[in-house]
């Protein structure tokens, strides 16, 4: 006796965390489960060898190892361990490490139900629905149905909920059953029965309606990434269920359904940028276009249907030049990545604007260091009041002849960018960033195009001609390279004395002051900036995007 209590003694500290670890696999925290569970010894109980099974054969917290997770999963499922049996039978269902096998994997979850493991009595259910594995057999299939929902097994219960939601699968359709089993799922951490049960409360379905508790509910459906619940959410702020419309916030959500191959939720995207309401006079047909040509890569024939009905209402509104840019887009897109930029979301969502005094002028520029703003002397020249971002600031240099002014403006948020030290090329991709048309477009904007000369009119050597479309209140606004580097500042476009002169309207003609320009206004003026030299790595434009809105400002002058 004394042996045995001595033994278990010093046996104990090895199996410390068994416990905790078990509780953080039922609570999904496979880090804390790794952690617990990992040190364990290699006799370690069959529940160990289950869990930690099973973290290898999906690569959960861990480095992926299906053989080390299948070993262990087989001497649990020998030990005769529920939960062995049920992610041994998983592997063979899908062929996860060995040759797909239903029946074995029919076999297995067979044995796991025996135990009384709640999640066999659900994947059973599916087999004999769909007599995969199993003969066919309908009334078995909801048998199974009921007791994983009642052993507690949460895609039973969404599952049981939606067939009551329905009426299929031989219940009868009963909302109040069903928001009861999407409840319990929902409670269980189910993303799918988060979302149902908000949509219950949100429509009033098998309980009284509660908007609160709707967004509550799909909120959280949403933090999990469900791209149902993104796209509830979206459409619960565009029509304005329960709370006030914002389209800004609706586009958002349709935007992170869409991102993740959702086409319910590329659609609500498309169709939103290519409408036209109070808060947006300009819609974005460009974006609608790719979004559109996205749903329509595919073999859902409702899909491409809707992707069709789309693209004839906005064809005509897309120039013939950039359809070419967009479909090419469209095929190298991928679900996870961004959107293409051709103008940035928040430039499609003005918001409403307060009038503009008498002579008042606007204009873009950019940061230099924390407390100073470049932007052009046309822009910032003769204000009686200056400020930069809605702050107060004060001109301290400027140069009419180079149309260069340097602005104080205190503690301004934002980062600061590097200048290029090598001057532009022609033939290089670059990105204007402003603040154009203010009053119609009221947001950042970031457009791109290429470098086409390394001199203005005239021959004149400290400008740059570039491609980039440029709009009034993008003067002063930063010229920026494929890394987000400053490799110039915009300063104007063709005006009608020049087409005057030459008989005719080029287009995308628009000029830039040079990289060495800036740098030379700005030593000579004694003002620090961070400059850059050497090969910086390519950022994606929607990077480009995200750094250019980080360092560009809007000025505003009244004279």
């Amino acid at each position: 006796m004394l042996c045995l209590v001595a033994c278990a003694a010093v046996a104990w500290p090895a199996f410390a965390g068994v416990e905790e670890g078990l509780k953080a696999y039922d609570d999904r925290d496979f880090d804390e489960v790794a952690r617990q569970l990992l040190p364990q010894p290699p006799q370690a109980d069959a529940r160990v060898k289950a869990v930690l099974g099973t973290l290898f054969l999906h690569g959960w917290s861990v480095p992926r190892d299906v053989p080390r997770g299948l070993a262990l999963l087989r001497d649990a499922a020998a030990q005769g361990n529920d939960r062995g049996l049920h992610v041994l039978g998983y592997a063979h269902e899908h062929g996860i490490g060995m040759e797909k096998d239903e029946t074995q994997a029919a076999a297995l979850y067979h044995k796991g139900a025996e135990l009384g493991y709640a999640g066999s009595y659900n994947n059973l259910s599916s087999m004999y629905l769909d007599g995969r594995g199993v003969r066919k057999d309908v009334a078995k299939a909801r048998e199974f149905l009921h007791k994983g929902a009642e052993l507690g097994d949460p895609n039973s219960r969404y599952s049981l909920g939606w067939n009551h939601d329905v009426g299929r699968d031989g219940e009868e359709r009963d909302l109040n059953k069903a928001f009861y089993w999407y409840l319990l799922a929902a409670q269980q951490g189910h993303t799918k029965a988060q979302n149902a049960v908000g949509l219950s409360y949100q429509n009033g379905e098998g309980v009284e309606k509660d908007f609160a508790q709707a967004i509550a509910w799909l909120t959280k459906s949403a933090q999990s990434g469900n791209v149902y619940a993104l796209t509830n959410l979206g459409r619960t702020y565009q029509f304005a269920k329960g709370v006030d419309k914002d389209m800004g916030k609706a586009i958002e959500f349709y935007r992170l359904s869409a991102l993740q191959g959702h086409p319910r939720g590329q659609l609500h995207l498309a169709n939103a940028y290519a409408s036209r309401w109070s808060d947006n006079p300009n819609p974005n047909h460009l974006l609608a276009y790719f979004w559109y040509l996205v749903m329509g890569n595919t073999t859902d024939s409702a899909t491409v249907q809707s992707s069709s009905d789309g693209m004839s209402k906005i064809f005509h509104r897309v120039p013939s030049e950039k359809r070419a840019e967009i479909e090419r887009d469209m095929r190298n897109w991928k679900p996870g990545q961004d959107e293409p930029v051709y103008t940035v979301a928040d430039a499609l969502m003005p918001k409403p604007q307060a009038p503009r005094e008498a002579g008042e002028r606007t204009g873009s520029g950019f940061r230099i260091n924390k407390d100073m703003v470049l932007t052009n002397h046309h822009v910032a020249g003769s204000c009686k009041k200056l400020l930069v971002n809605g702050q107060p600031a004060t001109l301290l240099a400027s140069d009419n002849n180079a149309d260069i002014a340097l602005v104080a403006v205190k503690d301004l948020p934002g980062d600061v960018p590097q200048i290029r030290a090598e001057p532009a090329r022609v033939g290089e991709d670059i990105a204007v960033a402003g603040f154009p048309l203010r009053g119609l477009l009221s947001g950042f904007n970031m457009t791109r195009g290429s470098v086409s000369s390394l001199s203005g009119i005239g021959g004149d050597t400290r400008l740059l001609q570039i491609t980039a479309p440029v709009q009034p209140g993008n003067s002063g606004g930063p010229l920026v390279d494929s890394a987000g580097r400053v490799v110039g500042m915009v300063v104007s476009k063709l005006s009608w004395k020049t087409v005057n002169m030459t008989g005719s309207i080029p287009e995308n003609v628009n000029f830039a002051i040079n990289g060495n320009t800036l740098t030379s206004f700005l030593q000579a003026h004694q003002a620090a900036f961070s400059g850059g030299s050497g090969a910086a790595k390519t950022l994606s434009p929607p990077d480009v995007a995200d750094k250019g809105r980080g360092f560009t400002v809007l000025v505003n002058c009244s004279p």
